[in-house]
Parts: structure tokens; sequence; C-alpha cells
């Protein structure tokens, strides 16, 4: 499972350095303008959320989350 990281607020620096904080290995897009999280219907964060091989929202949940409650949603959907 790979996972990606899609930040939306306080500019692409303050993201890198929230992930780089936690010691988080995973890649980080910066969506400022909500452009792509509107298009998964996300409405707020944090949100986590599970994307198919096809670009649909495969599943997810608002609230921080951790890798074991990303891998939690992850094992309930295969």
């Amino acid at each position: 499972m790979d996972y990606l990281g899609v930040h939306v607020t306080d500019g692409d620096d303050a993201g890198r350095s929230f992930v780089d904080e936690y010691g988080w290995e995973f890649p980080v897009l910066s969506d400022n303008d909500w452009q792509q999280i509107s298009q998964w219907g996300i409405a707020g964060h944090p949100a986590t959320i599970l994307i198919d091989e096809f670009g649909r929202v495969a599943g997810g949940f608002y609230g921080p989350g951790d890798p074991s409650s990303w891998d939690q949603l992850a094992s309930g959907l295969g």
C-alpha cells in the first residue's frame, strides 16, 4: 500500500515541515485551492480517504489518523 498526503492549508513549506516533524516518508502534494480534494468530495480536514486504482474514493473518515488507523481502514476494504 502506498500513502500520499494532500496538504490544503498554510502553503507548501508548512505541509512538508509537518510531515518531516513526524518522520513520515510518503510524498505530500499541495492543494491550497482545494481543487483536487473537492473532486473527491472532501469538505473539511483532516480527512483520510482511500483512492482506488481508477481514482475513485474507496473509503475514508474525517478526523486525525495515524498509520495504524490507515492500515485498519485499508484492511476492511479487501
